[in-house]
């Protein structure tokens, strides 16, 4: 990768785009809910649509609540996302949308899921049991 660090930089520049990925699913779930959608109608549309990645057809199951099995715990994407903001804040930079995300993990942490699979936060935002949610 690089002089000592970069694998570690790499390993957060990969993280951000799957923290963005969720927090934008959840984005789109909630404004789906408002305009009337059903989850399983959004998430029948996605699963076949270009937005549907490796990631997202591996957690549906969780998404749509018929499994519980933890590929990645919502406590690890919380601490990383908060390692990612700290190394943001010392450079300088700003990340609205990891920074919407964290907001969304801790949310769904608070709520006493932090040992289920990260997918979890999207699926408390189908199901609109997140602040998002509740205000649609």
């Amino acid at each position: 990768m690089g002089p000592l660090g970069h694998g570690a930089a790499a390993k957060l520049v990969n993280n951000m785009m799957l923290m963005g990925f969720w927090q934008t699913l959840k984005e789109a779930l909630t404004l789906g809910r408002a305009a009337g959608l059903s989850a399983e109608t959004m998430l029948d549309l996605l699963e076949g649509s270009p937005a549907a990645s490796p990631a997202f057809k591996s957690r549906l199951p969780v998404i749509r609540g018929e499994s519980d099995d933890v590929g990645f715990a919502l406590s690890g994407v919380v601490k990383d996302a908060r390692v990612i903001t700290g190394l943001a804040e010392q450079l300088g930079v700003s990340l609205p949308a990891i920074t919407a995300s964290l907001a969304s993990f801790v949310e769904a942490d608070a709520l006493g899921f932090g040992d289920a699979d990260l997918a979890t936060m999207v699926r408390l935002a189908a199901e609109g049991q997140s602040k998002e949610g509740d205000d649609a």
